[in-house]
């Protein structure tokens, strides 16, 4: 069975404070535990040469320092002011990470769980015991002799009086002492006793667990009360509106909560928190949950302090190069890459049902927005005409000015539309019934 070298083992500090980690000076994890897929996860690197030598992988496109404390990975942070690698306890990467970190095997974790060999012992020699005639039994018993020379005369006296009645050694030179046992009688009155219940075995505690990290605070948006059945936040000082749904990963949501974010953003705009792009971008972070992302969360924010922190560029908490940054990592590393090829095909099979003229082109503005289309574009404008009904199609074409751009034929569509109701409904419209005129009760001219 192959030995599995252990991961680092650090005492964080309580309340996600930053804790000092004294990296290991070699490479000496297993491959498995270091990547779990191929050309991805940590990477042994001495560069830079002014920090200690670590592991590195690569978090959204940045190689990072990391190590694996506690039977887990962790995201490092340098601080020039100790000289040393730090951590928090938010820091940690799940087991199954997209970053291609790996862990311990079934095998390894089976022999770390088995507790050491204890030494072997040597039984103890069974001591004889030798059963009076008065139903006593007596059980010899070392003792020194600077004990026995301390004995007064008639102990000695009574003891070889004694030794008279009991089986003795005669090669023996010291006085053997005798402890008296009762011999136990039997009670027939006596109910039976329950048999011994046999011992529990209980199961050790995994090794070293894995420590889960708090979940984040959100941050109090509101200070006033709520009020109504659904707790809409009041204006009493704090932010309006509702927050939106926390982002947990889900890259099929990516798009809606970025609508919702800017909605919120927008909404807050002249909030103290909103104002300044620094709170508000610590705000946004709050609304990402989940194992999945929090360490992207992680060194999204220690990015952005670092990028405060250099000297060398004018940034500074209000600077608008700070939000932009944050919206397009966002955008890089959640946005759904089949959104479009989804979008694409819906746009295909659209087709416009029976008085539902609105809803069509809301949905086909939608699909559009999200596969990037130009309105205006001819492919954009020859999808819309497909979905049109062929009687609605003619209709427009049949106008004096034939429209040319999405504004007109959206408006074109809804006159058309509009004319056919008042058509069907207006006198004259061909009623089937017992009131139709059929042509035999016309009146004579």
């Amino acid at each position: 069975m192959t030995t599995a070298v252990a991961s680092i083992s650090v005492t964080l500090e309580p309340d996600d404070n930053w804790t000092v980690v004294t990296v290991r000076r070699q490479d000496n994890l297993p491959a498995h535990v270091k990547s779990s897929s191929l050309g991805r996860g940590a990477v042994w690197s001495t560069e830079p040469q002014n920090k200690p030598p670590s592991y590195k992988c690569n978090v959204s496109g940045t190689l990072q320092a990391v190590e694996f404390i506690n039977d887990t990975w962790y995201l490092l942070a340098y601080s020039a002011l100790y000289g040393a690698y730090r951590t928090r306890t938010r820091d940690c990467a799940p087991r199954e990470n997209r970053y291609g970190l790996g862990w311990w095997t079934d095998e390894e974790l089976v022999q770390q769980s088995l507790p050491p060999l204890l030494p072997p012992t040597a039984p103890e020699p069974p001591q004889s015991v030798s059963r009076n005639p008065s139903g006593t039994y007596r059980v010899p018993q070392e003792s020194s002799s600077e004990e026995e020379s301390k004995q007064r005369p008639e102990e000695s006296s009574e003891s070889d009086t004694e030794s008279h009645h009991t089986a003795h050694s005669s090669h023996s030179t010291h006085s053997v002492p005798q402890i008296t046992i009762p011999l136990p009688q039997p009670d027939h009155s006596s109910a039976p006793q329950n048999p011994p219940e046999p011992p529990r075995i209980t199961q050790p505690p995994p090794p070293n667990p894995i420590p889960q990290p708090p979940p984040m605070s959100a941050i109090n948006a509101t200070t006033g009360g709520t009020s109504g059945t659904g707790g809409t936040p009041q204006n009493g000082g704090g932010l309006k509106g509702i927050s939106p749904t926390p982002f947990t990963g889900d890259r099929s949501q990516s798009a809606q909560f970025k609508r919702e974010m800017l909605r919120f953003i927008k909404l807050n705009s002249k909030h103290e928190l909103i104002k300044e792009y620094y709170s508000r971008i610590l705000y946004c972070l709050t609304l990402f949950r989940g194992q999945s992302v929090m360490m992207w969360v992680n060194e999204v924010e220690d990015a952005m302090e670092r990028e405060l922190a250099d000297t060398t560029n004018t940034l500074t908490k209000k600077s608008e190069e700070l939000w932009k940054t944050f919206l397009n990592t966002f955008d890089r590393d959640w946005t759904d890459t089949l959104n479009k090829e989804k979008a694409y095909q819906q746009l295909i099979n659209l087709r416009m049902q029976p008085g539902q003229l609105n809803e069509y082109i809301l949905t086909f503005e939608r699909l559009v927005g999200v596969a990037r289309w130009d309105k205006d574009a001819p492919g954009t404008i020859e999808f819309f005409k497909k979905g049109l009904p062929p009687g609605l199609y003619r209709a427009c074409l049949m106008r004096e000015t034939i429209p040319q751009n999405m504004v007109d034929w959206q408006k074109t569509a809804r006159t058309e539309t509009q004319r056919f109701k008042l058509i069907t409904i207006g006198p004259g419209a061909r009623n089937p019934g017992p009131t139709q005129n059929t042509g035999h009760n016309r009146p004579k001219t």
